[in-house]
This record gives C-alpha cells, sequence and structure tokens, in this order.
C-alpha cells in the first residue's frame, strides 16, 4: 500500500530560494512527488514543522490534508497502477472541487449541492452541524467513531435533548458522510 506525505522537494532550488512544495507517494520502491505549491525553506518549517496557530497557516494545512486523501482514494481506485493516470486524476478539479473533510464544511457542501432539500432539512442538517460543532470544535470526518458517537449521545441526553432529537442528529450525520462517501467520493470507502 503506498504512502503520501507533504515535503518540501529540495532536490531542485526556484527562484527567490523557494522548493516544490510535493505530495511524496512511496509505492513499495516506487517514489513520485506531485507539485502543489511553491515556498521557501523558512515558510515549510513555520507552517509543518513548527505548526503556526495562524488562520493562513492551518487553512493551508487543511488543503494540504485534503490533497493528501484525494491521493489515497485515487490510489485506491485506480487498478492497474499509472504514473501518468494517477496525475490526471489529481489534476481533474472538477471531480474533486471539495478539499476539507472538517464536518462543518461537509455539512454546508451537502446543503449548497443538493437543490431538492427543504427548508425546514436545511435547517435541520445545519442544526445537527452546530451541535456537532458545539460538542467537538474543528471537528473532522476522522473524529467520528463509535467512542465519539457515544459521547455526544450522553452529553445531549444529560442536556435534556430527547433521544428522538439525538436519533435525528446521528441520521443526518449518517446522510452527509454517506453521500460524500458514496456519491462525491472524497471520504474513502473504507471508513
Amino acid at each position: 500500500m503506498a504512502t503520501f506525505n507533504i515535503v518540501l522537494d529540495k532536490r531542485t532550488e526556484l527562484k527567490n530560494n523557494k522548493y516544490n512544495l510535493a505530495i511524496r507517494m512511496v509505492n513499495v520502491n516506487d517514489v513520485m512527488y506531485i507539485n502543489v505549491a511553491k515556498m521557501t525553506e523558512k515558510q515549510y518549517n513555520l507552517v509543518f514543522t513548527l505548526k503556526a496557530k495562524d488562520k493562513e497557516s492551518i487553512a493551508f494545512r487543511e488543503t494540504c490534508n485534503g490533497y493528501i486523501t484525494k491521493c489515497e482514494r485515487i490510489f485506491s481506485e485506480l487498478k492497474p497502477f499509472n504514473k501518468t493516470r494517477f496525475r490526471e486524476l489529481f489534476k481533474d478539479e472538477d471531480k474533486d472541487a471539495h478539499h476539507s473533510l472538517l464536518l462543518s464544511d461537509l455539512f454546508d457542501s451537502y446543503i449548497e449541492k443538493d437543490d431538492n432539500l427543504k427548508p425546514k432539512t436545511k435547517e435541520a442538517i445545519k442544526y445537527t452541524k452546530n451541535r456537532l460543532e458545539a460538542f467537538k470544535q474543528g471537528i473532522s470526518v476522522g473524529d467520528v467513531t463509535v467512542n465519539f458517537l457515544k459521547r455526544f449521545e450522553k452529553k445531549r441526553l444529560s442536556e435534556g435533548t430527547s433521544q428522538a432529537t439525538v436519533d435525528h442528529h446521528m441520521r443526518n450525520l449518517r446522510l452527509v458522510i454517506n453521500y460524500f462517501r458514496d456519491v462525491v467520493k472524497i471520504i474513502p470507502i473504507e471508513y
């Protein structure tokens, strides 16, 4: 199975002391680099090594993590593996215009994309998103585990929320995750 990492590719120095920021794929003995941006070594260390907490750095790291997820999805679907075809699929922005796996972004995107949703349904989905965000700030798909769902249910019930409302939140969450796993396919099918 291939591994994907964000690296500063220092094999070739570009203008102004910049290098290519790339996704490095290692598949057994095969290595491939996909360039995603250009930055200096100092910028790379600030954003990725020191993990700067400013909004721009955080957003950039999230975007790069989205690229890694996209690479993993393409690799799992591309049989047999072909480097040229892999690069084509990665560059294809139409198929995967959404790069974030934050639940709030997925919920918002789902509401925007589905024109058949009634206003009350949209409000219910937004309410679920807000409750999940209130429970854990900046929650991503990877945070949603059985343990997380049990803790969420327990907290909501202890606050006086009815079981029917908690079940409604769970259905909305499942709806959004299934949509982005089975239809849009940005969440890996193994999830």
